[in-house]
């Protein structure tokens, strides 16, 4: 590839220099999320994941990863959050390495960051993004969780293992609104992985025509600061609607201001946590909540 700087995504040029079917129609801004693009190019071009990854590994001169080989203490070094946002998974590590599968080598930034909070040299191998989705759930939830999209339904975890399923039962449903798609596929990932059915929505408007046409919504995350329509605005049009005045809602916001907490609160807020995420603490909010709402 050429040094001079492209106008298109790395792996879109990479497509096209593997002369792959119908790389040269391809389309993708540098800035563009690796995982959305790995999508957009085996589609294209009528590969699947792992053929891609053969020819990545290749290229690169990496080791494919073997997601269902991850060690489980790997997850340790590296907190949920940002293997989320860095769309990595920890796979083993020794008192001066760690092997992460990535689908994405080129992320410098990435790559920085993890070595300092692993405190190790990062060795990357390559994996399509739906298996280190798949493997995110089970490292840091504990449980599969099922394939991306705009709901996911958990696998079913065992009666005591688990806090959105319960024997005999349908999964709890509930709702993650955020317009951050890397907190939004966290709590997704985190809350499948506890046994429960996870929708999402990246938009207000997007919540409520859900929270409209599906109603085993059991409750409801949600995002304060969001576009063009915030959290506060959203819950309010929950408490207005007759059918959803009295679905939980765990609001999500960065700011401590005491105003805000208060207006959320006089907005109907059950709860509220404030970022950044703490998945584990969120969770303990979440069943309280559930809990209250259930006992009246």
């Amino acid at each position: 590839m050429s040094n001079a700087v492209s106008k298109h995504h790395w792996l879109v040029d990479v497509a096209r220099a593997l002369r792959l079917p119908g790389a040269e129609d391809l389309s993708a801004a540098p800035g563009d999320r690796t995982p959305d693009v790995w999508e957009r190019v085996t589609a294209a071009t009528g590969i699947g994941d792992a053929e891609l990854a053969e020819r990545l590994a290749e290229r690169y001169v990496m080791t494919i990863a073997d997601i269902g080989a991850a060690e489980p203490h790997a997850a340790r070094l590296l907190p949920a959050i940002v293997a989320v946002r860095y769309h990595v998974l920890p796979l083993r590590y020794t008192d001066r390495t760690l092997d992460v599968a990535t689908c994405d080598p080129h992320d410098v930034d990435a790559e920085r960051e993890i070595s300092r909070l692993a405190t190790r040299a990062i060795r990357w191998e390559v994996a399509p993004p739906a298996a280190i989705r798949e493997g995110l759930g089970r490292a840091y939830a504990g449980a599969r969780t099922a394939a991306p999209g705009r709901e996911g339904a958990a696998s079913v975890a065992p009666a005591g293992n688990g806090d959105g399923t319960r024997r005999g039962k349908e999964p709890t449903h509930l709702l993650v609104v955020d317009d951050d798609p890397e907190t939004g596929e966290l709590l997704r990932a985190f809350l499948a992985g506890r046994g429960f059915r996870v929708s999402t929505a990246r938009s207000g408007p997007e919540a409520l025509e859900l929270l409209g046409s599906d109603p085993s919504i059991a409750a409801v995350s949600l995002d304060y600061y969001m576009h063009p329509v915030n959290g506060l605005k959203v819950l309010s049009s929950i408490r207005a609607d007759r059918r959803l005045r009295d679905l939980p809602v765990v609001m999500l916001t960065s700011s401590e201001d005491r105003n805000i907490e208060m207006s959320l609160f006089e907005a109907g807020a059950d709860d509220y946590v404030v970022k950044p995420l703490d998945p584990p603490r969120f969770f303990l909010r979440l069943r309280a909540v559930l809990r209250r709402r259930t006992a009246r």
